[in-house]
């Protein structure tokens, strides 16, 4: 059984994880010179969405509603991510953007979200 400051430290440190991946998106598109397309724009939101569940843990304490929402956002994330990959799965598809470490944004994207979900399930 994890105890409760335990558990606190582990959801600042998923929102730290959240800002970063932020953060790296939003400095790519700024020194970059990549501008986000509508999906991309929408896998920010669930990012955004996804620190909804360790902000209120942090806040208030753990209750398990909160690793629901995180999960809840999560899925709908990866489900944008998803979609932007299925678009450019096609052989000889260049993609969106440059790759990073050897992925797209958007794999990354959904790498992640399904992390945070598998997280948030032990969590639970």
């Amino acid at each position: 059984m994890i105890s409760h400051k335990t558990e606190g430290l582990l959801n600042v440190a998923a929102l730290f994880a959240i800002s970063a991946v932020l953060l790296v998106a939003f400095a790519d598109q700024i020194f970059g010179g990549e501008l986000p397309c509508p999906l991309c724009l929408l896998q920010r939101g669930g990012f955004l969405l996804l620190a909804i569940g360790p902000v209120l843990t942090v806040a208030r304490g753990p209750h398990p509603a909160h690793y629901g929402v995180t999960i809840l956002a999560g899925l709908v994330g990866a489900g944008f991510a998803m979609r932007q990959v299925l678009l450019h799965i096609q052989p000889g598809d260049a993609g969106y953007g440059a790759p990073f470490l050897g992925l797209h944004f958007y794999t990354w994207a959904f790498v992640v979200f399904v992390v945070a979900i598998a997280a948030c399930a032990a969590m639970l």
